[in-house]
């Protein structure tokens, strides 16, 4: 009977066995490497986007700011010093259409109502890791506070705005109030003109103790908004800086 032998393969020396661990172990490397290569340039990618959604915020608060500093509040102090100056007057200097309409655009209430879009989706996600660049940082946060605060001032505004709304009511029709308040939510004009008051408008009980009143409750509130309006600037100034740093560091034109 004849008798087959298989060959017997060659044993592998330790040279090659180190070559095929060689291999495996580049292999491996490499592909670590790739993803975390690919991982970066997606997060880098993904910051790029959120600084550009924070500048786009930033762009909208500025230009509600540069509204409220520059064109509101000339506006309304004008028409403050009007109104205060008629209720200190003698009632037959003016005529109630007139009074009315001062009133009205002196108790305009405006705030600024920071776009808080992307700082919340950052924080809410935890992706505020995602902005490396320190100084950006440092800016984003800063101003991140600030806007925190203004929830606090807007709130202490609120109450003294509510306070004199209330007073106007003891001389003045609430339902041809409510009427403008409604026409000017609108938004078709931000003061009233003249021709927005109804002819036939009346003020009853409009009377020295209730003008006296009205009248020092409008200043005082007055001062308050002109002390806002120091923080509105300061935060204009703030915004504008950390748009030109954000686009500075990140190219982001």
């Amino acid at each position: 009977m004849e008798v087959h032998h298989h060959p017997h393969a060659a044993k592998k020396n330790f040279k090659e066995y180190f070559l095929e661990f060689l291999m495996i172990f580049l292999a491996v490397t490499l592909g670590f490497f790739a993803e975390n290569l690919r991982e970066h340039s997606a997060g880098k990618q993904k910051e790029n986007e959120y600084v550009k959604s924070i500048v786009q915020d930033l762009n909208t608060d500025s230009s509600n700011l540069n509204y409220i500093i520059y064109t509101y509040f000339p506006q309304l102090n004008r028409w403050v010093d009007s109104c205060v100056d008629m209720l200190e007057s003698p009632i037959g200097n003016y005529n109630d259409r007139l009074m009315y309409q001062a009133i009205e655009n002196a108790t305009l209430w405006r705030h600024f109502y920071p776009n808080q879009r992307t700082l919340t989706q950052l924080k809410n996600s935890g992706n505020f890791i995602l902005i490396s660049n320190e100084e950006a940082v440092k800016g984003i946060l800063n101003y991140d506070n600030r806007l925190s605060s203004f929830t606090y001032l807007n709130n202490n505004l609120t109450t003294y705005e509510h306070d004199i709304d209330t007073t106007q009511l003891r001389f003045t029709d609430y339902r041809l109030v409510r009427k403008l308040f409604n026409q000017q939510s609108n938004k078709t004009f931000d003061f009233f003109a003249l021709n927005n008051i109804p002819a036939d408008a009346l003020l009853k009980g409009f009377n020295t103790e209730n003008r006296r009143l009205f009248s020092n409750k409008l200043k005082q509130m007055n001062i308050e908004h002109n002390i806002m309006l120091g923080q509105y600037q300061s935060l204009y100034k703030e915004s504008i800086e950390l748009i030109h740093l954000l686009k500075k560091e990140y190219r982001n034109k």
